[in-house]
């Protein structure tokens, strides 16, 4: 019996590693068109992709939580304006700038629950184009 079982777990390890390799397979296969039109992702787009590329450092900070005295915040808007709304996540991207414009730059202030959701899925989107 004992036999039987090791033969049985290699296929189903093997079977698992397949699946996995042919997920990453087609990820790659989406964007292999030069990033012309995007990730494939949800929310990835050629031109914010492209953004993101050209300016991986304002890319890096943009979605971070906004904190008095942990970057400026003129530089997230400025990669947020340069940059542009990922596809599909126009109102997203309206929430975001709205709060990092009304922040008081010495005050912390939490995100309220709408901000953080629209700071996420930018976030995603921006990881899309990865």
């Amino acid at each position: 019996m004992s036999r039987r079982t090791r033969p049985t777990a290699t296929v189903v390890a093997t079977l698992a590693a397949l699946a996995t390799l042919s997920a990453c397979g087609s990820d790659d296969s989406g964007s292999s068109d030069g990033g012309s039109s995007g990730s494939g992702g949800s929310g990835g787009s050629g031109d914010y992709c492209d953004a993101v590329a050209d300016d991986t450092q304002g890319a890096a900070t943009a979605y971070n939580p906004a904190i008095p005295g942990q970057g400026s915040v003129d530089a997230k808007l400025a990669f947020l304006e340069a940059a542009g709304a990922p596809e599909g996540l126009e109102d997203e991207h309206e929430t975001w700038v709205a709060h990092l414009e009304g922040l008081d730059p010495e005050a912390f202030e939490p995100e309220p629950d709408d901000v953080a959701e629209a700071r996420e899925a930018l976030f995603d989107a921006q990881m899309d184009c990865r």
